[in-house]
């Protein structure tokens, strides 16, 4: 209720007011905790139709469906509901705007959406079954060194590979790349390299 305007004389220029008016009081509540209930209750209400509005904008804006000035209009009007610094006035004009009557949709998703308590039934089981427990044995080895075990014939004593060199204007030597067997099962690389055939 705005406040009553103050009247002034007509004939006088000293602008002084005919009567001083009375500033009505606000009537003292009794329960001022049900009012704080009251706005903490219409604040929740205010939330969940709130995150409704953006959940459909976000569903419609998901289903490709739109054109782009359709999206770029749903992108803003989300914005704006999400934004903290709009009044709430502004957010319920908006909802209104987009989805037209908000809350009886919300009513018919809620009844669309809810589950019967009638339709479930939970029954305690019968027996107890015996269950096994199935595990994997692995083969553990003392050693956890990893370990090629490649076993080498004794015909490859002799042999010795030599690469040839596929152009003659190569600089480089060719390499000699020798096989030698050994006494237990450990891998290794020998390599002979000669640097002063190498330029």
């Amino acid at each position: 209720m705005p406040p009553p305007k103050l009247k002034m004389h007509r004939g006088t220029s000293s602008g002084k007011l005919k009567s001083i008016p009375k500033l009505q009081q606000p009537i003292p509540s009794t329960s001022q905790g049900n009012q704080s209930e009251d706005q903490r209750e219409a604040q929740e209400k205010f939330e969940l139709e709130l995150a409704w509005c953006i959940q459909r904008l976000e569903e419609t804006l998901n289903s490709g469906k739109l054109n782009q000035k359709q999206t770029d209009d749903a992108i803003k009007t989300m914005k704006i509901l999400k934004s903290s610094s709009q009044p709430t006035v502004k957010k319920r004009q908006i909802m209104r705007q987009t989805f037209g009557d908000y809350r009886t949709k919300m009513a018919e998703d809620e009844k669309t959406y809810s589950i019967s308590t009638n339709a479930f039934k939970f029954l305690p089981s019968s027996k107890f079954k015996k269950s096994y427990f199935v595990k994997k044995a692995a083969i553990i080895d003392g050693d956890k060194n990893f370990k090629f075990n490649f076993s080498i014939d004794n015909k490859m004593d002799d042999l010795s590979l030599e690469e040839k060199p596929e152009k003659a204007e190569t600089a480089t030597a060719p390499a000699k790349i020798e096989l030698q067997p050994t006494n237990g099962s450990e891998f290794k690389f020998n390599f002979n390299i000669e640097t002063d055939e190498m330029i």
